[in-house]
Parts: C-alpha cells; sequence; structure tokens
C-alpha cells in the first residue's frame, strides 16, 4: 500500500486522545511517537488494494495496531477494543476528514484509468 502520513495524524489524534483519558499522558506520547514508526512499516509492507472502499478502513486498523506496539504492549488489547469504540462515536469530525482524502483518491485513480 502506499504510505500516507495524513491518515496516521487524523486517526493518532482520535487514538491518542482515548488513550490518555484511560492510561495517562506518559503511555500516549509513547504510543503515538513509537506507533509512528510501527504505522510506516506496517502500511509499507502490506499488499496494494485494488478495492477503495477498503483503504479508511485498512489505515484505521494499522494506527491502532501501531498504537499497540507503540505502547511497547502495555495497552491491553481488551482495553483498545474500547478506545477504538470510543473514538469512533467521540470525533465524527475526523472520520469524515477520513473519508474524504479517500473519495478524492478513488476519483483520481478514476481519473488515471
Amino acid at each position: 500500500m502506499k504510505y500516507k502520513s495524513s491518515y496516521y495524524w487524523i486517526f493518532g489524534r482520535i487514538i491518542k486522545k482515548e488513550i490518555k483519558k484511560k492510561y495517562g499522558r506518559k503511555i500516549a506520547r509513547l504510543s503515538y511517537s513509537k506507533g509512528k514508526k510501527e504505522y510506516k512499516n506496517l502500511v509499507n509492507s502490506a499488499p496494494p488494494l485494488k478495492d477503495n472502499s477498503l483503504i479508511v478502513i485498512t489505515y484505521f486498523t494499522y494506527t491502532y495496531l501501531a498504537f499497540y506496539q507503540g505502547s511497547e504492549k502495555k495497552v491491553n488489547p481488551s482495553d483498545l477494543g474500547e478506545i477504538m469504540n470510543k473514538a469512533l462515536k467521540s470525533d465524527s469530525f475526523l472520520i469524515k476528514v477520513a473519508k474524504f482524502i479517500a473519495s478524492k483518491s478513488k476519483k483520481k485513480e478514476k481519473v488515471n484509468r
């Protein structure tokens, strides 16, 4: 897949905010900063997706995995599921921005065909 930092920035802000509430500032910072490198590795090693409707979900999933690995597994996986649920409900504006970015890339791909 093509690496796009915009998805990490969008989803990362939401996730970091929720981790900070549950685990504190130190773990949130650690997860975010170390997660950047993990996210880049995950995205770059993934095969390219042909169906753009899955792109937002895939980047979203890689962001969560990166945060888990970036926290050095200090964040409990069951808590991560709860954090994911809260994050999706809490900041709908950023989710809409991510969908907008995906729709723009979908239009570019149609033009390039």
